[in-house]
């Protein structure tokens, strides 16, 4: 960390939005919390907030965060079978659920034995940048990053400013909003309280949030 550095408002403002999701994206956060919410991780992680205080505060490269992954069933699984697939990962209501796949076509014994022996929770650690960009939803055989996910909640929702025109991934969202609940929850906020969750959970992230409360008591 720099020696002379002072805390700023970017910096100010970065801390106190992790605070915030630290402490309200628990288990217990209704979809609409989630959703006026969403503007907060899109600043954070879309505009790139997150990154620029991680490097501005003196560590290097980027945070890491650990995740559930969809790529190591898709090896076992062809994309074009996939109906519908969540990367998941929140604790909510006292569950953690990841990995949902929903097929075309039943399954193999071969690939029900390999997915099984994937373990419940299959998790990767990601850079700040592959996290984003990494598909954390597949609708119809089209996969959907986190990235596309959060703009979409922030964007289409209402929470930013509420817009009815639609590309093809915000399509597939949209039909995934109102076709699927993961424990009781829309699917698609369920997603995005486990984009949140494991954000603000994770070591690195942790370690950024230590570093500024430090920075802001000089």
């Amino acid at each position: 960390m720099l020696p002379s550095m002072h805390m700023d408002e970017q910096l100010r403002t970065v801390l106190s939005d992790l605070d915030y999701l630290y402490d309200e994206w628990d288990q217990n956060i209704d979809d609409d919390s989630l959703r006026r919410d969403s503007v907060v991780l899109r600043r954070l992680l879309v505009y790139r907030d997150l990154l620029k205080a991680w490097r501005k505060i003196g560590f290097q490269g980027e945070p890491e965060i650990t995740a559930p992954t969809l790529e190591e069933h898709l090896k076992l699984f062809p994309l074009s079978t996939v109906r519908f697939a969540l990367a998941g990962g929140a604790n909510y209501k006292g569950n953690l659920v990841a990995v949902v796949f929903e097929r075309d076509e039943a399954s193999t014994p071969e690939q029900i034995k390999k997915d099984f022996e994937l373990g419940p929770v299959y998790e990767v650690k990601f850079k700040q940048s592959e996290f984003m960009e990494s598909a954390c939803v597949i609708v119809e055989g089209v996969k959907i990053s986190r990235r596309e996910l959060v703009q979409y909640v922030a964007n289409k929702l209402g929470a930013a400013h509420y817009d009815e025109n639609l590309n093809e991934s915000q399509r597939l969202l949209k039909y995934a909003q109102q076709s699927y609940e993961i424990s009781g929850k829309v699917s698609i906020y369920f997603e995005l309280l486990s984009i949140g969750q494991r954000l603000v959970r994770s070591t690195d992230i942790d370690k950024l949030r230590q570093a500024l409360r430090a920075l802001s008591k000089r």
